[in-house]
């Protein structure tokens, strides 16, 4: 795990985690994706956390950032991110 990733990078980041709701604690790590969620690395799968081999500057995305979907902030449904509306 790489220090530099568990800090928080913005004011914008969100404070609780996506998964289980509760607040950031060390383990955390944020989405460099248009969501900006918030991740304890023990609520994500091993599959999506970041690598030991990462550079610890090295852009992390949430998997809906991965697979290019985002979440309307005012209706909460989930779409193709930047489709035209």
């Amino acid at each position: 795990m790489q220090a530099n990733r568990l800090k928080l990078k913005n004011d914008w980041n969100d404070h609780l985690c996506h998964e289980c709701l509760n607040h950031r604690d060390g383990t955390a790590v944020e989405c460099d994706g248009t969501c900006l969620r918030m991740f304890h690395m023990q609520c994500l799968p091993p599959h999506l956390r970041p690598k030991p081999t990462d550079a610890p500057d090295a852009p992390w995305y949430c998997e809906d950032c991965r697979r290019g979907l985002a979440v309307c902030a005012v209706c909460g449904d989930k779409g193709m991110a930047a489709a035209a509306l």
